[in-house]
């Protein structure tokens, strides 16, 4: 990213962080994961996000206004990545899926990991505020950065 036209900038003006691991090295998407989060510099949101993103224009503002608009004190967004293909018009016209289906894995190498198995469609329109979950998907979520003080 940073060697790229787009993010170089970014780069040079000290707006993102990087931590190399080997892949020898490395612990994990868990420990990875954590990691990125000490790289937290006093920013004022926090997002974690899987490396496979594909962004909606405005996604940045869209979320801020969902934050601003859930029914929480300290809400978190979260969802599963869209695949790279999705239509970001139409979809954003549609209710979005939530995050259900809690399974542990059954699998040696994920045991006693959570899966979250599907996503439901349970609104037939699209709602205004943001509605509770009571699961949080690795692969997307934001929150205001006290996130990082209480769940560190």
């Amino acid at each position: 990213f940073c060697a790229s036209t787009d993010g170089k900038k970014h780069c040079d003006a000290g707006h993102v962080r990087v931590l190399r691991i080997n892949e020898t090295e490395s612990l994990g998407p868990y420990a990875g994961r954590y990691f990125a989060s000490k790289l937290w510099y006093g920013e004022q949101w926090y997002m974690q996000i899987d490396s496979h993103m594909t962004f909606a224009q405005d996604w940045d503002a869209t979320s801020l206004e969902m934050l601003n608009a859930a029914p929480s004190e300290k809400p978190v967004l979260s969802h599963y990545p869209p695949p790279e293909t999705v239509n970001f018009a139409k979809a954003a016209e549609m209710p979005a899926a939530r995050l259900c289906g809690p399974v542990f894995a059954d699998s040696d190498l994920e045991a006693q990991i959570i899966r979250l198995e599907g996503l439901s469609n349970y609104d037939q329109r699209k709602q205004k505020v943001p509605k509770f979950a009571p699961f949080t998907a690795a692969g997307y979520f934001v929150a205001h950065s006290e996130f990082l003080k209480e769940v560190p």
